[in-house]
Order: C-alpha cells, then sequence, then structure tokens
C-alpha cells in the first residue's frame, strides 16, 4: 500500500485532471469578475479559505457540462434548481478538506513524478507522440497561469489522490451482498400520480394595499437593503517597488557564500518499490525476480498495481522512510533489495540510476539569490514607507497629503456591502485584491484612525472610512412591483398546497380514482420503475419515490411536496421482482459496489475532517453570488 500513498498516479484523480486538462483550459480562461478585485471568501476549513472566484470558476465548469450534456438547454435559473451552486461548492471543499488534512501530515511528491506525469500527458505532447515543451507552456500561457502555479495545482491533485489511495486499497464486496443488492435494486413498482403544481394557478389576484402592506411587513427581510460604506486607502505593496532597487553584484555573491548550503543538491536515486503484505510472499516475490523474471512484471502480478505505480523516480534520503533509505543508497543501479520490513509491510527495492549530489555554482544560482534580495529589499521599504506615513499623520496631515509627500497613490471606493457587492448587487470593481480589507474597513468607525492592515504578500493598507449607510427596509412605495410579484407566488404555492390537502383526505374517504374524478384532476401512469427512479416518464421527487415502495397494492402516499408549489400524491398498482443475475451482471455490479463502497469510506472521511477543521460558509455571500 506505501507505493500507492506515494506514487499512484493512474488512479481515477490524476485520469479526470490530466484527462480532462483541456477542458480546464478552457474553463479557467474564462473571464475572472474578481480578477484585480477583493475577493471575498465563501468558505473555510482548517487554514485555507475558499474565495469567490474559486466558486464561480467550478459553477462554470460544472454547468458547461451540463449544458453539453442536455443540448445547451440549461439556463442559470435552473442550473440554481439543480443544485450546481451546491455542488460545486461541495466539490471545493472536499478538495480543501483533503488538502488540510495532507499539510497537517507534511505529505509531498517528488519532483520527479510531476515532471513524469506532464510528459505523459497526450495533450502536451506533438504529432509524433513527443512532450512538446512549447504546447505545455502555450497551454499553461492560455489558462493565465505560469508554470510554477500549474505544477502547484498538480501537486496538489497528486497529494490528495495519494491520500485516498491510502484510505480505500483492499476494499470489496462479498457475492452475497451483490446478490442480495440486485434484487433490491431490481424489484420494480407500476404506479400512478396526481402532480399538483401552483404556476397552473394562473388567474392569482392583485393584493389590495392591507394585504401588500402586511406581505412587506412580514417578509422585511426580502426587501432589506444592506449596510453600505464608502471608504478611502492607500496601498503599500512590494510589486511596485521591485522596478526602484539595485542590487550590488558583490552583494549577491556574499549571499551566495552565505547560503551556500541551500545550493547543495543531494545525492539522489531513480528507484522502483513494490510493498507486500507478507514477508513469505516479499520473498517468493524476490526469488521469481532472481530467477530472471521482470521486476515490474513480478510486482504487478503479486499485486494488480500498473506499472507506473511502481516508479517513485528521482529521489533523496530524506523522500524514504529511514530503514529504507538505509538501504537504498548503498545499493548500484540494477541491484535490487533483500525484503525490508516497515509499518506499511515489506518492501522490494529496484535501483534504476545513482545521481550524486553536487553543488550549484554561483551563474547557477545568482538569478535565484538575487530575485530574493529584491523581494526582502522591497518588503523592508513597504515598512519603512508605511512607518513614515504614520509620521506624517502624527504631524498633522491628512491621509491625502501624507500620500501625496510620499508619492503614493490613493485610491477610493464608493459605497461597498459587507461581501464585496455594489448596490447594484455586483462585485465591486473597485476593491482591492486582498481578503482582509472588507474586514477591516466594516470593523472600523467612521473617519477614525486606524492602523495599517497587514495583507497577504506583505502589503500594508491605510484606511478611513468616510462614510455609512445602516441596513434599510425599503419603502413599499419603491418594491411595490417586487413585492406584488412576490404576494402572487405565494398565494400560487398556498393554492396548491390546499388543493393537494384536500385531494390527500379525498382519496382516504373515496379511493384515488374516484378522488381524481371528483376534483377533476390528470392522472399519470407510466412504465415500471426501480428504487433509483429509473423508468418513470415524469419528474418527480426521490422521496415520492421511496414512499411508493412502502406502499401495499392499492395504497396510496400522503401528499408530498416535491418543489416550490409543486405537490404530488401516488398509488401503488402492482409490484415487479428482479429478473435472474447473470455472471457478468454479478461481475458488473461487483465492481461498481467496490466504488460505492471506497466512496462511502471516502465520504465518511471528508465529512469527519470538516468537523475536525471547522467548516464555516457565507451562506449570504452565496445568495448575493448566485
Amino acid at each position: 500500500m506505501f507505493q500507492r500513498i506515494l506514487t499512484n498516479l493512474k488512479s481515477w484523480a490524476i485520469k479526470i485532471f490530466l484527462g480532462l486538462i483541456a477542458l480546464s483550459f478552457a474553463v479557467w480562461g474564462v473571464g475572472d469578475i474578481f480578477r484585480g478585485n477583493s475577493d471575498p471568501v465563501v468558505a473555510s476549513i482548517g487554514n485555507i479559505k475558499i474565495r469567490a472566484s474559486e466558486l464561480i470558476r467550478e459553477y462554470d465548469r460544472e454547468l458547461k457540462q451540463l449544458r453539453e450534456m442536455s443540448g445547451g438547454q440549461i439556463d442559470a435559473e435552473q442550473a440554481r434548481a439543480f443544485g450546481i451552486v451546491e455542488s460545486a461548492l461541495q466539490q471545493i471543499i472536499n478538495r480543501a478538506s483533503l488538502d488540510q488534512h495532507s499539510g497537517v501530515f507534511a505529505m509531498g511528491v517528488p519532483d520527479s513524478v510531476i515532471a513524469r506525469e506532464i510528459r505523459s500527458s497526450p495533450n502536451f505532447r506533438n504529432q509524433q507522440g513527443e512532450f512538446d515543451r512549447r504546447l505545455f507552456e502555450y497551454a499553461i500561457a492560455q489558462n493565465s497561469m505560469d508554470e510554477e502555479s500549474f505544477i502547484a495545482a498538480l501537486r496538489s491533485d497528486i497529494t490528495r489522490t495519494q491520500l485516498i489511495n491510502s484510505l480505500i486499497t483492499g476494499i470489496k464486496s462479498p457475492n452475497t451482498m451483490t446478490e442480495a443488492i440486485w434484487k433490491f435494486r431490481g424489484e420494480q413498482r407500476s404506479a400512478e400520480f396526481v402532480i399538483i403544481d401552483g404556476t397552473e394557478f394562473t388567474k392569482s389576484p392583485t393584493p389590495n394595499l392591507q394585504e401588500l402592506d402586511n406581505f412587506h411587513r412580514e417578509n422585511q427581510q426580502m426587501f432589506t437593503k444592506p449596510e453600505y460604506r464608502t471608504v478611502t486607502y492607500v496601498a503599500i505593496q512590494p510589486v511596485d517597488l521591485l522596478d526602484e532597487i539595485d542590487i550590488e553584484e558583490d552583494i549577491i555573491r556574499s549571499e551566495y557564500e552565505y547560503r551556500i548550503n541551500e545550493f547543495i543538491i543531494p545525492d539522489q536515486i531513480d528507484l522502483d518499490m513494490v510493498v507486500l503484505a507478507t514477508e513469505e510472499a516479499a520473498l517468493r516475490a524476490l526469488d521469481r525476480i532472481n530467477q530472471g523474471e521482470n521486476f515490474a512484471d513480478v510486482s504487478i502480478g503479486e499485486t494488480g498495481l500498473e506499472e507506473t505505480d511502481l516508479m517513485l523516480g528521482l529521489v533523496s534520503r530524506k523522500n524514504l522512510l529511514p530503514e529504507l533509505a538505509d538501504i537504498a543508497f548503498t545499493l548500484l543501479p540494477g541491484d535490487i533489495s533483500d525484503p525490508i520490513e516497515s509499518d506499511f509491510g515489506w518492501h522490494l527495492l529496484k535501483v534504476n540510476d545513482v545521481l550524486p549530489g553536487h553543488t550549484q555554482n554561483f551563474t547557477e544560482a545568482r538569478n535565484t539569490i538575487r530575485e530574493s534580495l529584491l523581494v526582502d529589499r522591497a518588503v523592508d521599504l513597504v515598512f519603512e514607507l508605511s512607518s513614515h506615513f504614520e509620521d506624517e499623520l502624527a504631524g498633522g496631515a491628512s491621509l491625502e497629503e501624507a500620500a501625496r509627500n510620499l508619492a503614493l497613490p490613493v485610491k477610493r471606493v464608493e459605497m461597498v456591502d459587507v461581501n464585496g457587492f455594489n448596490p447594484e448587487g455586483e462585485p465591486h470593481v473597485e476593491l482591492p485584491p486582498m481578503a482582509e480589507f472588507l474586514e477591516s474597513i466594516f470593523k472600523a468607525g467612521r473617519d477614525a484612525d486606524t492602523p495599517f492592515v497587514e495583507a497577504g504578500g506583505n502589503t500594508m493598507y491605510k484606511i478611513r472610512v468616510d462614510q455609512i449607510i445602516s441596513p434599510t427596509v425599503q419603502p413599499l412605495d419603491n418594491v411595490r412591483k417586487q413585492a406584488t410579484a412576490a404576494w402572487r407566488l405565494k398565494w400560487r404555492d398556498d393554492q396548491a398546497e390546499k388543493l393537494a390537502n384536500e385531494f390527500e383526505t379525498r382519496v382516504l374517504e373515496l379511493g384515488f380514482a374516484n378522488a381524481t374524478e371528483e376534483l377533476e384532476l390528470e392522472r399519470l401512469s407510466g412504465a415500471p420503475f426501480t428504487r433509483d427512479g429509473s423508468g418513470l416518464e415524469f419528474q418527480i421527487s426521490t422521496e415520492t419515490v421511496r414512499a411508493i415502495f412502502k406502499l401495499k397494492i392499492g395504497e396510496s402516499t400522503n401528499a408530498i411536496k416535491i418543489g416550490k408549489g409543486r405537490y404530488t400524491i401516488g398509488t401503488l398498482r402492482d409490484i415487479i421482482p428482479a429478473i435472474p443475475m447473470t455472471q457478468n451482471s454479478l461481475s458488473s455490479l461487483n465492481a461498481e459496489l467496490q466504488q460505492s463502497l471506497q466512496n462511502d469510506v471516502v465520504t465518511s472521511f471528508q465529512a469527519a475532517l470538516r468537523g475536525r477543521y471547522d467548516l464555516k460558509i457565507n451562506d449570504r455571500l452565496l445568495n448575493n453570488l448566485f
């Protein structure tokens, strides 16, 4: 299992990531409404913050896939009804929870594994089937990413896969369980339904003044404008100061000599590894290899892994368990170790190549050192300028005067709410790219002298709140049209509920068929269907299907709400047993159940991570975004 934890790069997560990478590029390339603006936090788990821009990208990706499957017939409102927003958010939270947990355990992926995965992706190969760096660079450039950020994203994805595979390896479904589930799943029901929809009550009345006033007063949250603030600020950030800094060559050379240990590349080996459950299995595999069989063939036969699962690539001592490193670094190219025991099982190691360590010379290390010195000096300048700025204010200068004296730009954000939206409900285009900005301005008092705010990237912000507009309930006269539409919608929903309850009562008294005829409702019938709804010819809820499967023949369900202003009642006509299971069906269902059991383990694990790392979701921001 250990090699799965380290290098199982052909599992479903990586296949999806690299197999659909072209689609991902297309999605990532769309315009980001938060680019260059404040990017509010939608949710957080542990130390990881999920921002609005990330959620919107994920939502757009899922919406695009849904539209492709439906022939482009899905609009934004339907997507919300289908739960695409919630699905997108949960996908991101799942990834973030795994990232948080793997970070706690300091899990990592060697650079050689990253390089191999990139080179093996067909999306980066030319017509001759060879890796083409120009295609790779073009793809990430089209994505508005650089190589470092792309590799970081790939590394995170591989680490998540390693963590998941360590949980699910070996999980299988016994045949008795498979057969029982086949019978349970295959059983069908034949039923009739009545669906009552509030939208069919088209002749809704116009509310009188008193009714509308009462509705407005009882639903004030629907008509309340949030608090808005206007703020003036000055930003001091290292990136704006880099061009003003010059690092002398002798300082760079001196720094190289001081930091020489950073440029020592340790000994590395190109290593293959297989882990077996027992010493007997490891000795049996080693004996086959010593008799001339290929290391990879034997390992694959013993474990069921793919060849790439065995390849650790280039590793140093720090990438291996101590008990493995002590032996691995004594082997020569082509050598295979005796079985080595660890907490993960019995290991066999094969060394493919040995790369002696060396120290980078000054020319090789110069650019790295210069860039780090530039950044360090720029950071120092940020804090020096912020100190001079405070001195200017202490001397009586206004924020604008202090900025002018230090040649710093002054910026202003008009009317923004706590989630970064303007009064029109759109993301504010003048917000700086700093999550702390909104939090700071909504904590500050009007015209108060607030301290500098230190943000990510060693950026410093000085803010002054110029105006505060408290939350206000909009007068009825200002929202009469919206209030009238909302009242009518509620009236239709109420009428649908009233009719559904009346129909339920009459079914108990008269029976399903007679009650339908009396109330002049349409009876819907179709082909038999299974517990998962397969075979249904019209849209009802999962709750309704479950209710039907609990009935005896001739019985009817209660009125069940299947959407806003929509209700259904069904009656059971017949029970149809499952067809007999074939061997192919058994194998196919076994594989499906294995995946399902593995998913259950992962879902439970992720639920535990959410509790452990304190998941928080900003529901109000979600409502504003979508």
